[in-house]
């Protein structure tokens, strides 16, 4: 897909986000009042056929009105409680800028035929898997900028309801590393020996945005025993973090409790599940007078009766910027209620000639990664290789990608394959788990 196609696709999003509002002829009138000077017509082939502006000034003033719409409409559907939340993560004016530059001179991306010279192509596999984080990639007049490619964080980082069930996320797999793949041809009239790969990293960062995933709690009657953990943050720290919950039924409309605030630390974890127990004891759950049969859900006459955990989380977190924002999320999870004691069990191609792995740092700047290689390229012949990136945890990083050969005088020689932005994405399940106790 070249850069026309992605602004195509990207702004037919962000207009559907939007509720196809406001009209043409509204944002007609709107860019007027801003004394940009947007005919009708030509309005209408940016909105309805996903042409690229030739302004900047008119793709700013177009982004700014669309994606503060997304905003009020999504704010508005929570509010009402009812409609689809619009699954889209605001860019920004920067990212659209850069977009609409390559779409405008952007064509196929093909292996370049420079003679006397040896040329480079770096890309990532673009693809989507509903258990597989993967990574999709957008060149743009800077850089190579590759990010995370997985349904939940799109949904996660708009802004959307949070419940178990909704994505497989803990069956998410998050062990396949981001790959580039490096193409070289070689157009020059000897052999060249490439024998290392270099990333002169200018700064690897944490990822500051939070990626919480709300897990199933279990109450055990005998020893009034609350197992489980409510939420694990995958991203950076929720600074504020409260959860603001009640209890229902699972099939009946109606609070079988009274609103309860959880507070949280900045990677999820409560301090106490106190307040949860006293809404389960609100509910009647542990009442003998009560049996468990009442919270049963007749959509599932074979499952384990449960009440569920409804409310809303608040956070807030600082971007890359250094600028605080604040993230609300409604959320649902079960808790199953059990009447016997927990069990304690055990826990055209260029065929690929090499692989090499390399590890960047979580938080770090200004240093270097090194791989030896080893790759003889005849002339008009041709070699491709794969790096597999991994880092400790979820983190963002600029580098540049250059690697070394000998030339044609035996010394050593760069060859830059530009500048290249990550953003690796890695789960902490099994890093912070709430522990187990018995609340009485």
């Amino acid at each position: 897909m070249d850069a026309a196609e992605r602004f195509t696709r990207e702004f037919k999003a962000l207009y559907a986000a939007a509720g196809k509002r406001p009209t043409v002829d509204d944002l007609v009138n709107m860019a007027k009042a801003r004394n940009l000077d947007v005919g009708r017509s030509t309005l209408y082939g940016w909105i309805q056929e996903g042409k690229a502006p030739r302004q900047r000034a008119v793709m700013k003033f177009l982004v700014e009105v669309l994606e503060g719409e997304v905003k009020k409409r999504a704010s508005s559907l929570r509010s009402a409680g009812g409609g689809d939340v619009p699954a889209y993560r605001p860019r920004g004016a920067v990212w659209w800028e850069e977009l609409r530059s390559a779409a405008l001179g952007s064509g196929p991306v093909r292996l370049p035929a420079q003679r006397d010279a040896l040329t480079t192509v770096v890309s990532v596999d673009d693809f989507e898997h509903q258990d597989i984080v993967g990574y999709r990639a957008e060149r743009t007049a800077e850089c190579l900028a590759v990010e995370p490619s997985y349904a939940y964080l799109d949904h996660v980082w708009a802004g959307g309801d949070l419940t178990p069930h909704q994505y497989k996320v803990h069956q998410v797999d998050d062990q396949v590393p981001l790959t580039l793949d490096v193409k070289v041809v070689n157009n020059v009239r000897q052999t060249v020996l490439l024998h290392e790969a270099r990333m002169l990293v200018d700064v690897s960062r944490p990822d500051p945005q939070p990626v919480p995933e709300v897990r199933p709690l279990e109450f055990y009657l005998p020893g009034r025993r609350l197992d489980g953990s409510i939420l694990v943050n995958h991203g950076g720290g929720m600074d504020d973090c409260a959860l603001c919950f009640h209890l229902e039924h699972p099939a009946r409309q109606g609070a079988l409790s009274r609103e309860h605030v959880l507070q949280l630390s900045r990677d999820g974890q409560p301090d106490s599940l106190k307040s949860v127990m006293t809404a389960l004891t609100e509910a009647g759950v542990g009442d003998w007078r009560v049996g468990l049969d009442t919270f049963a859900d007749p959509a599932y006459p074979n499952g384990l009766p449960k009440v569920s955990l409804v409310g809303t989380l608040g956070y807030t977190w600082t971007d890359v910027d250094g600028h605080p924002r604040r993230t609300t999320h409604r959320l649902r999870l079960p808790i199953y209620l059990r009447d016997l004691p927990p069990q304690v069990g055990p826990g055209a191609s260029v065929d690929i000639s090499a692989r090499y792995a390399v590890e960047l740092s979580a938080e770090r700047a200004d240093y270097r990664v090194t791989r030896n290689i080893s790759h003889s390229v005849r002339p008009g012949d041709a070699d491709r290789f794969q790096i597999e990136v991994t880092a400790p945890q979820s983190s963002m990083h600029d580098l540049r990608l250059v690697l070394l050969h000998a030339g044609a005088r035996g010394d050593v020689e760069e060859l830059d394959c530009g500048r290249i932005t990550l953003r690796v994405f890695r789960t902490n399940y099994g890093k912070r788990q709430h522990p187990r106790r018995p609340f009485r």
